[in-house]
């Protein structure tokens, strides 16, 4: 199993020197990397499969960076043509001292080679002059040649950050509703032609119920149109009040288009309070009341 350590324990994560090998002519590059990094304060699993994956990325992307060299070769000849290795193992402040001495163990300086210093963090002003590389014409590549199949190493990986994901209540909640706002700005388009009752907004809202899966959801059905509303971490209430919201939203944005303002929601105009009994209009744009309705019958 893959650890994942906490912020204090930096001790813990080592260096690693890792070989990068063209299978066609040879060539290969040497490059320093840590067995992990720190992402939300926690240091995560990355280490020299992390690196090589973040190479080809780089290649893929096409970005202009200190592996130009090994980027237009990974474009050239595909991702499948070069295998990537652990050589070495070290403590973080060894980095630099076994990446310039591996470089000249392996010959992997240019020419010979991939990389383009004599290596270190410092290269190119303590380690000597940065050799400039230019791909004087840039490869057309295929894409699926620069794919990387996901070693067990990083299935584990992807598997251990989603499970971890999920426990998150905080970043269940964030995902959660970062899906429903994009849901919700397709939904406003759907509705672009529909006449809203704002003093009965309970007879567009419905609750159904998936046998199949054994869940309970919000259907919002005004002349004919249908969203559903589905909340996997909320209260069938707290769903409800998001299809009121909506609604609401709705009423704003429509006006907004009218008025040839953004298309983006405001803030609410009509102040509504959800209970077991109904909907209360508080407030509509006339500055009217409304009263409690009593919750209907789920449509047929």
């Amino acid at each position: 199993m893959l650890e994942i350590y906490n912020k204090d324990e930096f001790h813990k994560v080592v260096g690693e020197i890792y070989k990068i090998t063209n299978t066609v002519n040879n060539k290969c590059y040497i490059g320093q990397t840590r067995s992990h990094r720190l992402n939300h304060d926690k240091y995560r699993p990355f280490g020299y499969l992390g690196r090589f994956k973040q190479h080809i990325s780089s290649a893929r992307s096409n970005t202009t960076d200190h592996c130009s060299y090994l980027n237009a070769s990974l474009r050239k000849y595909g991702s499948e043509k070069f295998t990537c290795e652990l050589i070495q193992t070290c403590n973080i402040d060894e980095l630099d001292t076994y990446e310039c001495m591996n470089i000249i163990n392996h010959s992997s300086k240019y020419p010979n080679g991939y990389n383009l210093t004599n290596g270190g963090q410092k290269a190119g002003s303590k380690h000597g002059t940065k050799i400039v590389f230019h791909e004087p014409n840039p490869v057309q590549y295929d894409r699926e040649k620069l794919s990387l199949k996901k070693s067990d190493y990083t299935k584990n990986l992807i598997s251990e950050r989603v499970k971890f994901a999920k426990k998150d209540v905080t970043h269940r909640e964030m995902q959660m509703k970062h899906t429903q706002n994009q849901h919700q700005k397709q939904k406003f388009d759907r509705y672009r032609h529909v006449t809203v009752d704002i003093n009965n907004f309970e007879q567009y809202i419905y609750v159904q119920r998936n046998n199949i899966e054994n869940y309970e959801f919000i259907c919002v059905k005004i002349q004919g149109i249908i969203s559903r509303f589905v909340g996997k971490y909320e209260t069938i209430l707290e769903t409800k009040k998001r299809a009121i919201q909506f609604i609401n939203d709705l009423i704003q944005w429509q006006h907004d288009q009218i008025a040839g303002n953004s298309l983006e929601t405001s803030q609410t105009t009509l102040l509504l309070e959800t209970t077991d009994r109904g909907t209360r209009v508080m407030t509509d744009p006339n500055g009217k009341t409304g009263e409690v309705l009593d919750n209907p019958q789920p449509s047929p």
